[in-house]
């Protein structure tokens, strides 16, 4: 009786270990990264408003009163779809990239 009741509760705990490890793994992975398209965001750097507005294809259409500004919205845009893109070019214009993937770089 003894072994069945542990092999119950050790098929229970994992079975919830697993759960759990997908749980934060559609959180990590899934949820968290995804760009922030509506609402507003104050951020260091703009001396005037600047508006984007994501079309329905998901176009993302700016508009600055300055030209400061609208590069600097265009770079955030970029950055939050493309961050591990840009930070890829920038290891390899670097010769850095072996920092990352090792000896096989």
């Amino acid at each position: 009786m003894t072994s069945r009741w542990q092999r119950t509760l050790a098929i229970a705990a994992s079975v919830a270990g697993v759960a759990g490890l997908a749980g934060g793994a559609y959180y990590l992975f899934i949820q968290r990264p995804l760009p922030k398209k509506k609402g507003n965001l104050h951020l260091k750097g703009l001396h005037e408003p600047v508006e984007i507005i994501f079309d329905r294809y998901g176009v993302p259409h700016i508009y600055a009163r300055n030209e400061d500004d609208l590069f600097f919205a265009q770079g955030y845009v970029h950055a939050q779809d493309r961050l591990w893109q840009m930070e890829f070019n920038r290891r390899i214009g670097s010769g850095r990239l072996a920092e990352i993937f090792g000896d096989i770089a």
